[in-house]
């Protein structure tokens, strides 16, 4: 952490896919976020791991996929992710990436919390 503050440049470098996905690497990476130190991953084959191993969210996370279009589909869907103790990952497509869809879902789930 000493040698980033002091503008050093640092990477962590894994053989074993991506670093800090259950892995000590993690560890850094909250440091990191402690000290407002910039984090920036190299993305690889999946943007999943990319995303989880610089969010110093938890290792335990439940990738969900696509949200459904329909809002019956996506009120059933909130209620059943609700119930997870863990990291979520949602990929948004085109048509529900509007302001006002996305506003929907985050209502939705934040009315089920």
């Amino acid at each position: 952490i000493q040698l980033l503050k002091s503008g050093s440049v640092v990477s962590l470098v894994s053989d074993a896919g991506t670093p800090n996905i259950s892995d000590p690497g993690a560890i850094l990476v909250d440091e990191c976020r402690k000290n407002e130190i910039d984090i920036i991953p190299i993305p690889g084959p999946s943007a999943v791991t990319t995303a989880i191993s610089v969010s110093g969210f938890s290792n335990e996370f439940y990738f969900y996929g696509f949200f459904p279009e329909k809002i019956k589909d996506l009120k059933q869907d909130m209620i059943n992710l609700f119930q997870l103790n863990c990291s979520i990952i949602f990929f948004i497509s085109v048509i529900l990436a509007t302001l006002k869809c996305f506003l929907k879902i985050v209502l939705i789930f934040f009315l089920l919390c």
